[in-house]
């Protein structure tokens, strides 16, 4: 199949079209054909080819497409073509060379690119300069017929260099990395991996209509790597446009800074222009700009805080009242107009009246991609379309936005996960939505048939409403590295602890082991924390514990700048919004136990699933007393059905019921029943290890209490 990757607008371009119909019938194997790309570094401006194949037969091609096909006679044309061609030949070669296993011991390509003139106009006959190759939809095949085939390291590596992708490849040389077969060893493997743009990528990344654009898939899916590279991509070629990335997880500034100056480098041979391409919050600040601070300073309105919003309009709401606000009070003669291109990130977590506000500040053709994460929330798997997302037009009535019919670039889903093992990725849904939990599921979804969109398969049953369904990981979604370099067992495992001291002295022996045992460095290790509100405190006392090991620790927005999240040599402590959008390759969840029941037990399901699904190889999770057993029970019983998916999908008046038995509280009553369930707990506890004689409690007091604890209606 030859797949099209339009990095440019080439749909109108006759040539182009009539390329991609002579090449079908030549191929047999997969292939892909980019339009625009690749981007090549010049002394002047950046170099870009108009065609580029990438074959297993008929390995590396290019293609220039004239404007016009000169006269036979007129040779200064045809000189001037020639030496386009040459210099794109060249550029080409020296970007193929920076990988030295597509090079001999002598430092000479051992794949040979070659570059052809193809044209749908008119020709008149050979031209009259040596060198110059001239193919049309009819001497295509005659043309290209003696080229040499790419083998499958040859067409692996070939792709990665023109993908950009290879220049993720970690700093770090592992150089303590003795052993192949230690976790040091491995996850050099995995990050040796994952170098190729899978094809959806590839059209995430390189392709970007003139309107709305959609990526969404599951964490691990690469969301952010392709927002980056199309960043950069869009920077490279258009240097002129004004270009925003904005997120909700302020520790995400550190990485996009870090992607979009390496894919820069790469493209462009020198680091961006970041006064161009702007990283930015959603929220800012007057002091530190975002895209709602800067949206309201242009207005002339008031910047409302976290904290003035938050009394305004309540915790949950606080950022959707300050936007909506804004786009009520706005001076409507003012234009917002700001950006060429806005990237969003992390959509899934940011309110409708900011993308509204995301329309104002980009100008047209309102170019503004966002993507989300699929079940990021579990129950909020799909987010609403653009036609609501950016508001309607008051003097027609129409949506300011929406979709092209047929127009496949502005909707594209990414079915792979390449963060998460299929084992941990499993362990999280199965605890998000509790499906081996005693009591029943705590939440699901409407649409039955999104397990195949986020990469289950049916091994039995029906996923329809009142049927009982049996659902594995598919091989399609599942990177083939994780079952050669990993095992269940060792990529996930649980642990139960009496106590919180007994738990923090085992996650620092093993992180210690880690370090020094498993050839894992630092900042290869991330502890999590689900209860925000204790993070501080609970991290404070993970440190000091780690330093009496000589181990240094970062507490992700408390013991650095807030849009930090990884310092080389020190491992991570993060509660779990800061963790949102990162990932490690050894992920401790500490506390586990505080998800397991009680009020809000969405929110708390939700939490851990958020925290499972930060680790790139290996799952810990840890918790303490009796309420551990109630995860451990699950993930016992998740591991005996072989990781797969087992259960009665709920009929509609079960998901009724589901969410009104679990709907979430005023928050003063959710802290406040959370404090009384952790004291209850203590005193559950103290009974089990003898320290509370249970005859000493008034039977009244137990009486009331079991009058009071009834299901809510």
């Amino acid at each position: 199949m030859l797949d099209i990757v339009r990095a440019r607008n080439s749909s109108t371009n006759p040539s182009a079209n009539a390329l991609a119909d002579a090449l079908k019938p030549l191929l047999e194997r997969d292939a892909t054909l980019y339009f625009g790309f690749p981007v090549l570094p010049t002394n002047d401006q950046p170099l870009i080819a108009d065609g580029l194949l990438i074959s297993w037969e008929l390995g590396i091609v290019l293609f220039t497409f004239p404007d016009q096909i000169p006269a036979n006679s007129a040779q200064a044309s045809w000189e001037e073509l020639r030496q386009q061609q040459r210099t794109l030949l060249a550029g080409v070669r020296s970007k193929l060379q920076k990988e030295p296993r597509l090079c001999d011991d002598d430092g000479e390509l051992q794949v040979r690119p070659q570059v052809f003139l193809f044209t749908a106009l008119p020709t008149h006959g050979q031209p009259p300069v040596p060198g110059i190759k001239v193919s049309s939809p009819d001497s295509l095949a005659d043309v290209i017929a003696s080229r040499r085939p790419l083998s499958e390291e040859q067409h692996r590596l070939v792709s990665s260099v023109f993908e950009n992708v290879s220049t993720l490849r970690p700093r770090k040389r592992r150089l303590g990395v003795q052993r192949q077969s230690s976790r040091g060893g491995k996850l050099r493997e995995i990050e040796r991996e994952i170098n190729n743009l899978d094809r959806h990528q590839k059209h995430g990344a390189l392709e970007t209509p003139d309107g709305p654009q959609r990526l969404r898939g599951l964490a691990g899916s690469g969301k952010t790597v392709i927002l980056a590279l199309k960043a950069a991509f869009l920077h490279t070629t258009n240097p002129e446009w004004k270009i925003a990335v904005t997120y909700h997880t302020r520790s995400l500034r550190q990485q996009y800074e870090e992607l979009i100056r390496r894919f820069c480098y790469e493209l462009l041979g020198d680091e961006p222009d970041f006064s161009s391409i702007q990283i930015r919050p959603a929220w800012g600040s007057a002091s530190e700009p975002g895209i709602y601070s800067q949206a309201a300073i242009a207005a002339g309105m008031p910047i409302y805080t976290f904290e003035t919003a938050k009394n305004n309009w309540t915790r949950e709401r606080a950022f959707e009242g300050a936007c909506d606000e804004l786009l009520k009070t706005r001076p409507k003669e003012r234009s917002l107009e700001v950006y060429d291109a806005i990237l969003i990130d992390e959509a899934q977590d940011l309110p409708r009246p900011f993308f509204e506000l995301a329309f104002l500040v980009s100008k047209g053709p309102h170019r503004i991609v966002w993507a989300y994460d699929e079940l990021q929330n579990l129950t909020s798997y799909t987010m609403q379309g653009p036609e609501v997302l950016f508001g309607v037009d008051s003097a027609s009535d129409k949506p300011n936005l929406f979709f092209t019919s047929g127009n496949e670039r502005q909707d594209i889903v990414l079915p792979k996960c390449y963060r998460n093992s299929p084992w941990t990725l499993s362990a999280a849904h199965a605890l998000g939505f509790g499906i081996y939990r005693s009591e029943g599921l705590v939440q699901y979804f409407d649409d039955h048939e999104l397990w195949n969109d986020i990469g289950y398969e049916v091994v039995s049953g029906e996923p329809s409403p009142g049927e009982h369904v049996v659902l594995q990981r598919s091989a399609e979604a599942t990177p083939n590295f994780f079952a050669r370099l990993l095992e269940p067992n060792d990529a996930l495992s649980w642990q139960k602890f009496a106590s919180k001291p007994e738990q923090y002295d085992w996650i620092v022996e093993q992180i210690f082991k880690n370090i020094n045992g498993d050839e894992l460095e630092p900042d290869d290790i991330l502890v999590v924390f689900p209860d925000p509100i204790s993070f501080k405190s609970e991290s404070a006392i993970l440190t000091q514990l780690l330093a009496a090991k000589g181990l240094q620790a970062l507490q992700a927005g408390v013991s650095a700048s807030r849009d930090v999240f990884r310092v080389e040599n020190h491992v991570t402590l993060s509660g779990i919004h800061r963790a949102k959008g990162n990932e490690a390759p050894m992920v401790y969840v500490a506390n586990a136990d505080q998800c397991a029941d009680g009020h809000n037990l969405v929110n708390k399901r939700n939490t851990l699933f958020t925290a499972i699904t930060r680790s790139r190889a290996w799952a810990r999770v840890t918790g303490v007393g009796s309420r551990m057993d109630i995860l451990t029970n699950e993930l016992q019983s998740l591991k005996e059905h072989k990781y797969r998916l087992s259960f009665k999908v709920p009929t509609a008046e079960e998901l009724e019921s589901m969410r009104t038995i679990h709907r979430d509280r005023a928050e003063s009553i959710r802290e406040n029943t959370d404090s009384a369930v952790e004291y209850l707990q203590a005193i559950v506890e103290q009974i089990e290890s003898g320290q509370v004689e249970p005859t000493g409690i008034p039977i009244n007091l137990i009486d009331k209490l079991s009058r009071h604890r009834r299901r809510p209606k």
